[in-house]
C-alpha cells in the first residue's frame, strides 16, 4: 500500500511539472516562435535546432516515460523506471493499452512491480544496462514482455527460477507471486535467458480470472 501511495504521489508530480511546464511555454510562446523565426530568417539553423532542443528538454524535464493516461500503468511504470534511469539503463519502452481499467489494479500492481523491480536488482549489478518493456492489450488479452541485462548468475529449481538471496525463507516471493497471477487469469509465463539478457514474457487472459 506504502509502495502504491508513492507511485500515485508520483504520478501526480508528473503530471503536474508537465501542466507547469505547458503553462509556462504557452505564456511565452509568442516570443519563442518570434526568435525561431528570427534565427530561420537569418538561415542560422544551428541556433533554430538548438533552442529547438532546448524547448523539447523544458517540456519532457518531468521525465514522463510512460504516457498511456491509464493511471495503474502510467503511475508504476514512471515510479519505476525513473529508478531505472538513476542507474543510467538505456531504456525502451512499447506501450500499447486503453485508458480504461481491463484488470484488477492490484493483480497489475503485483505484476508490473516484481518484473521491474528483479529487473532494476538484476541491471544494478552489471555495467552495461539494458532494459526492454513492451505491454500489450488487445481483445481481452495483455501481453508481457521485460527483458533486462543481467550478470548471468541464476538459480533454479526444475523449471522454476530462485532467489539468489541468501535468505530465502525472507526473499523469493516475486517470482511466486507473479507465478500465482499469471494462473489466476490462466495465462502463460516464460523465463529465458538469451546471452546477457534476462527475458521474461507473460500472456494473460483477462476475461478467464479463476
Amino acid at each position: 500500500m506504502e509502495q502504491r501511495l508513492a507511485m500515485y504521489e508520483n504520478q501526480f508530480e508528473v503530471i503536474k511539472k508537465s501542466q507547469k511546464n505547458l503553462r509556462s511555454l504557452r505564456h511565452d510562446l509568442r516570443n519563442h516562435l518570434a526568435l525561431l523565426g528570427n534565427y530561420i530568417h537569418k538561415k542560422d539553423f544551428e541556433n533554430a535546432s538548438s533552442y529547438l532542443n532546448q524547448i523539447e528538454a523544458n517540456l519532457t524535464s518531468s521525465k514522463e516515460f510512460c504516457h498511456t493516461k491509464n493511471i495503474e500503468i502510467d503511475s508504476i511504470l514512471n515510479y519505476l523506471l525513473n529508478q531505472a534511469e538513476q542507474l543510467h539503463c538505456d531504456i525502451c519502452t512499447k506501450i500499447d493499452v486503453p485508458r480504461q481499467r481491463f484488470m484488477s489494479d492490484f493483480d497489475l500492481n503485483i505484476l508490473l512491480s516484481n518484473l521491474l523491480e528483479n529487473a532494476l536488482e538484476a541491471l544494478a549489478k552489471v555495467e552495461e544496462r539494458i532494459l526492454k518493456i513492451y505491454i500489450k492489450y488487445d481483445k481481452k488479452i495483455i501481453y508481457i514482455s521485460v527483458y533486462n541485462s543481467f550478470d548471468g548468475k541464476i538459480s533454479k529449481k526444475g523449471e522454476l527460477f530462485q532467489t539468489l538471496k541468501p535468505d530465502k525463507d525472507l526473499h523469493g516471493y516475486g517470482l511466486m507471486n507473479i507465478q500465482k497471477t499469471v494462473e489466476k487469469y490462466n495465462g502463460k509465463s516464460m523465463f529465458q535467458i538469451d546471452g546477457n539478457l534476462f527475458k521474461a514474457d507473460i500472456i494473460l487472459y483477462t476475461d478467464s480470472k479463476k
